[in-house]
């Protein structure tokens, strides 16, 4: 029975010498919590600020789309209406024409080919 309370005695003496070795303080190490808080926050000012210029880049590159395809619709439109002018013109030429030659045809007796 004595070994055994020899024995509890020294692992309640060991248990208790290490735990206050565990509990030390080392003083010379420098706290960096609040060099490190101010380096994330700065990170996330910086992320912000990049994402509103991205934001800003986009809507100006959209903005920009609309306006470059705005321009493009309308020169097709005045193209488009361009060329029908000019098909109407043809053909109302073409049927001016056509009256003529049937006129013409009509008072030489039908024999102008």
């Amino acid at each position: 029975m004595k070994k055994m309370k020899y024995l509890l005695a020294l692992c309640l003496i060991l248990a208790a010498a290490s735990a206050f070795a565990a509990c030390g303080n080392n003083s010379n190490v420098a706290d960096t919590s609040m060099v490190e808080n101010t380096q994330r926050g700065g990170s996330a000012t910086d992320d912000a600020g990049n994402a509103g210029k991205d934001i800003i880049d986009g809507a100006g590159n959209a903005g920009k789309d609309v306006i470059d395809g705005a321009g493009d619709a309308g020169k097709d439109v005045i193209d488009g209406a361009g060329d029908a002018g000019k098909d109407v013109i043809d053909g109302a030429k073409d049927a001016v024409d056509d009256a003529g030659n049937a006129v013409k045809k009509s008072v030489d007796g039908g024999n102008n080919n």
